[in-house]
């Protein structure tokens, strides 16, 4: 009987234990391992030391985290046993926003990985708002009491409290109960192939929704999780631990590609043409089968440790090509779709044959009811989604959770999207993203974006045009293939910051864009172009924990700029 609540699962998956699955946890080049029962152990040793802390039922715990570790996600289980909420905190949040959202949740704990931690918090002037701020060592060091049994918990108490990454405005905070969570797990368990040998890898941010959902569900499979701290250290894990399966943001995936297609076509015109003719869409013949298992699957696979069998990837549109081009190497990539206020899974493509489309998000998980609330000429429209997984409400805020939820249960995603092929789901734009120009035309600006992100000479770029006469884009060039372009074509190669103005590579970003255009409605094509030189990060503030553009922000930080494009 799987659990009913999410304080279970420790007990559950020692009592499933039926190999050498663990928790492994990486810091440089060491790590250590945890066994199923030896984990509920320390989960169990760990509640008493809440208890004495004052934490009880319905009280808030924080913790600033940002990868998985094996001791804060014991705190967690312990908290969640008795009764009380936790509210997972990226560490990357500035101190404003963390002062409101502590404000908001007024913790009992903040729990933080480290003494620097509690420094930065105190220096900022949130001692007050944190509450009593415990580092994992003095909570793993406490002497524990005589443990007392805590008070039942119920499938609809509120188990987490996650914050919406604030594209769109202020972060709020998603309430959402055990039954929410479970029913994300179990359906993601009913569709995602694990089995018991299988080893996985761990490296997203634990403050958001999906990778949490995907921890869970790794849990309850009984796979043995490894831990990494960054994105940068799981490359380099990669070759250590031989995942079978992992998640990411199709940012990685797509550094991978275009990496890779860097490096194979650099300087070799025959290998060059070999490689465009292999990723070149259409039936695959023996031949060419043969050549993309020697001149990609071979490669790719070796950075991927080798028996790597898929990845699921959530938080952005993924490129087909970028799709393709793993299928060609043999390691299947399939997207999903979901938002905190859904308990973060909706729907995924599916591993088994004819449950996958590549350029769509899936196939509603099991209970989740999607309906396409349809414009009056249009089958698009704005995504609803019905499910035990939706969100309780927002913190504190019941305009705002009216807003979204209705009487009879439907989540207002904000995403529209059309069915394809009836049961997939294609998300074509997001509501609060489209804007009207000076013509008083609605423009798509996801749909610029992922056109000029096909170019291996495009990292990131923002399509803008609100109330203006024609659309616009800010492109930050990738400088590795731009850098070979100009040895190539006799360019003069000096620092990035004086390579966005040199005439040459403007010339040839116009040429990127008049090849984008045709693709594009008249009103929405690219009327004029910025090249920038600095990086949109999370640390900037012009990116999300999660990885999407901050549009007001970006818009905000180059206004200069974009003022200088409608002269």
């Amino acid at each position: 009987m799987q659990p009913l609540v999410l304080s279970e699962i420790p007990a559950y998956r020692t009592a499933r234990a039926s190999g050498p699955a663990s928790l492994v946890e990486w810091t440089d080049h060491q790590h250590r391992s945890v066994g199923p029962a030896e984990f509920e152990t320390f989960v169990n040793r760990l509640i008493p030391a809440l208890a004495a802390l004052g934490l009880g039922r319905g009280d808030h715990l924080c913790l600033q985290i940002e990868a998985g570790r094996i001791d804060l996600l014991a705190v967690e289980f312990a908290a969640l046993s008795l009764g009380a909420v936790v509210c997972p905190l990226h560490p990357l949040l500035f101190d404003d926003a963390l002062s409101a959202i502590l404000h908001e949740l007024r913790p009992v704990i903040t729990l933080v990985p480290d003494a620097a931690q509690r420094r930065s918090l105190i220096s900022a002037g949130l001692e007050k708002e944190a509450g009593q701020i415990v580092t994992a060592t003095e909570l793993l060091g406490h002497e524990p009491n005589e443990p007392q049994p805590p008070d039942a918990v119920s499938p609809d108490d509120v188990a987490l409290i996650i914050y919406t990454s604030g594209t769109t405005g202020d972060p709020k905070g998603v309430m959402l109960s055990h039954r929410a969570v479970l029913s994300n797990v179990v359906g993601a368990l009913a569709i995602v192939p694990l089995e018991s040998h299988h080893v996985v890898l761990s490296f997203l941010p634990v403050s958001h929704v999906f990778e949490r959902i995907v921890i869970y569900t790794y849990l309850l499979a009984g796979v043995t999780i490894h831990f990494a701290a960054t994105a940068r250290h799981a490359r380099v894990l990669l070759n250590q631990v031989h995942p079978h399966y992992l998640t990411t943001v199709p940012r990685i995936l797509e550094q991978v590609y275009r990496t890779f297609v860097s490096a194979a076509t650099r300087g070799n015109y025959f290998r060059a043409s070999l490689v465009q003719w292999a990723l070149n869409p259409g039936r695959h013949g023996l031949l060419r089968r043969l050549l993309t298992r020697w001149l990609i699957a071979r490669r790719v696979r070796r950075v991927f440790g080798r028996r790597l069998k898929g990845v699921l990837v959530g938080g952005a549109a993924t490129d087909t090509e970028v799709i393709r081009f793993f299928k060609l190497a043999r390691i299947a990539v399939r997207e999903g779709y979901g938002l905190t206020e859904c308990g973060g899974v909706a729907t995924v493509n599916r591993f088994s044959p004819g449950g996958n489309l590549p350029g769509t998000v899936g196939i509603p998980l099991p209970g989740v009811e999607i309906r396409i609330e349809h414009g009056a000429d249009s089958q698009e429209g704005e995504i609803l989604i019905r499910s035990p997984g939706n969100m309780s409400g927002y913190l504190r805020r019941p305009v705002e959770t009216r807003s979204v939820l209705t009487s009879d249960g439907w989540l207002r995603t904000g995403d529209i999207g059309v069915f394809v092929h009836e049961r997939f789901l294609q998300i074509t734009s997001r509501a609060k993203d489209i804007f009207k120009n000076s013509f008083g035309e609605y423009v798509i600006p996801m749909r610029i974006e992922q056109q000029l992100n096909r170019s291996p000479f495009v990292d990131q770029v923002i399509a803008i045009g609100f109330q203006r006469p024609f659309t616009a884009a800010l492109i930050l060039p990738e400088f590795g293939h731009l850098q070979q372009w100009c040895q190539q074509s006799g360019v003069h190669w000096t620092a990035p910051m004086y390579m966005v103005h040199n005439p040459e590579v403007l010339e040839l970003y116009q040429s990127i864009i008049d090849k984008v255009n045709p693709a594009l409605a008249r009103h929405e094509r690219i009327g004029g172009f910025r090249l920038i030189h600095d990086l949109w990060s999370v640390e900037s503030g012009l990116l999300t924990l999660s990885l999407k553009l901050r549009r007001v922000a970006i818009e905000q930080r180059y206004s200069k700029l974009i003022s200088e494009i409608y002269k």
